[in-house]
């Protein structure tokens, strides 16, 4: 479903295959979040699903988002082409929480999934850079929130106290020839 405020974004429940959310619950990552400085760069034991990884979960993740990215461009409206995967597999706690920001202009698309977890776990979305707050996301698990990266779509998770892990899993189609984290992605 597509929604205009405070921009535009789309939400779509039931994302990913069952198989594969169940078996990005189980996934053990190493992440510590306490760190965090209000952004992810600090968090340690970041997931990202690599050429290196050649797993049957990394594999069935990379082929789902592969397959489908030709529907994505015409479902979502967005090009995709010369671009690579980044796909990140994150795990916060109650230490993380990110200030409003944009995401950086290589990244053409942003693809949230929630994973894993329970609670007001969604991702803040905002007006303006002044935390101008708009709305929180309902979080529910496999639930994808979609958005074309532009100077206007300010988002975040404001600093909250939950029980346990909150999973998610972040796709972002970035430009071939502007980003530099090579080490991060996967080529399509």
């Amino acid at each position: 479903m597509k929604y205009s405020e405070p921009w535009e974004y789309f939400i779509a429940d039931n994302f990913l295959p069952k198989d594969i959310i169940e078996e990005l619950k189980i996934l053990k990552i190493d992440s510590d979040n306490t760190q965090c400085d209000g952004t992810r760069t600090p968090v340690s034991g970041r997931y990202f699903f690599t050429p290196d990884k050649l797993d049957m979960t990394t594999l069935r993740v990379v082929d789902f988002f592969r397959t489908n990215t030709p529907s994505f461009e015409s479902e979502f409206g967005y090009d995709l082409s010369h671009s690579y995967m980044r796909i990140e597999l994150a795990q916060d706690d109650s230490n993380f929480w990110q200030v409003p920001h944009i995401d950086t202009l290589e990244k053409r698309i942003t693809i949230i999934v929630y994973i894993d977890g329970e609670g007001d776990l969604g991702t803040d979305l905002y007006s303006s850079p002044d935390e101008d707050y708009h709305t929180r996301l309902e979080w529910k698990h496999n639930r994808c929130f979609v958005f074309k990266t532009d100077e206007t779509k300010w988002h975040g998770f404001t600093k909250r106290l939950f029980e346990g892990k909150r999973k998610v899993l972040l796709i972002n189609y970035v430009d071939k020839d502007k980003w530099q984290s090579k080490d991060q992605v996967w080529d399509l």
